[in-house]
């Protein structure tokens, strides 16, 4: 119950922040392969230096790929918390419902024992 509620809390909390961290990771990924790109872009073909930066741009091309599937990845796990909460909470609001109908069963059934045992009263002070 409450237990699984405040964990499921923490989770999408946590999975909230890494998502967040991810997200900033892409766009610093995304940043450093548009820097690298226009940084290539300025070099000629005859550079000695070409090969080496279009290794570099491919590197920072993975960086992003790799940034955007992480951040997928958490997109889902996120996702996934919201749908365990959701279930969770249901199931509060449900055990909430028995146990008010509960109570009301419970106080329905002092009042007819109170009514019983005032009427045996009254029978018993009636025979004397």
């Amino acid at each position: 119950g409450d237990a699984a509620a405040v964990d499921a809390a923490v989770r999408s909390t946590t999975a909230r922040l890494r998502y967040t961290k991810a997200r900033k990771l892409l766009e610093a990924a995304m940043a450093a392969y548009e820097t690298a790109q226009a940084a290539h872009e300025r070099l000629d073909e005859k550079d000695p230096t070409f090969e080496a930066s279009g290794t570099k741009l491919l590197a920072r091309l993975d960086d992003v790929e790799s940034q955007r599937g992480a951040l997928v990845q958490l997109r889902s796990d996120v996702s996934d918390i919201k749908v365990a909460v959701h279930a969770l909470d249901s199931e509060l609001t449900t055990a909430k419902a028995e146990l008010a109908a509960a109570s009301s069963t419970i106080a329905e059934n002092d009042r007819l024992r109170e009514a019983i045992q005032e009427e045996e009263r009254r029978a018993f002070r009636e025979q004397r």
